[in-house]
């Protein structure tokens, strides 16, 4: 199971309670995801691959899912606005050298 999938059947399961719960929209809400390496080089607890990182951009754009930068989001629901479905936010904790080697250029080809 790649590192998205299993981020993203966590967050399932936090959402729902339970595998056999009804799930039940949530409106106005955002997935936060945060990064600190892109790197093969680095610990695997807090890294993920260059090829894993595109494969989790991949599936983003692949599923629809819309990402936003987090001063959108907070500043939308801090004063009730409405956010669409499948809003993601891409975060990078501790400005790593490689979010910027290779995290950026791939974030900016997209």
């Amino acid at each position: 199971m790649t590192h998205l999938m299993f981020i993203l059947a966590a967050l399932t399961l936090l959402v729902q309670g339970s595998p056999t719960a009804t799930a039940q929209p949530v409106p106005d809400h955002a997935v936060i995801f945060m990064y600190h390496h892109v790197s093969a080089e680095t610990p695997l607890s807090t890294s993920v691959t260059p090829e894993q990182f595109a494969d989790h951009l991949d599936h983003l754009s692949r599923h629809g899912f819309r990402v936003w930068p987090l001063p959108a989001v907070v500043d939308s629901l801090r004063h009730g606005g409405s956010l669409p479905d499948s809003v993601v936010v891409l975060t990078f904790d501790d400005g790593y050298r490689s979010v910027y080697t290779e995290a950026f250029p791939r974030l900016k080809e997209r």
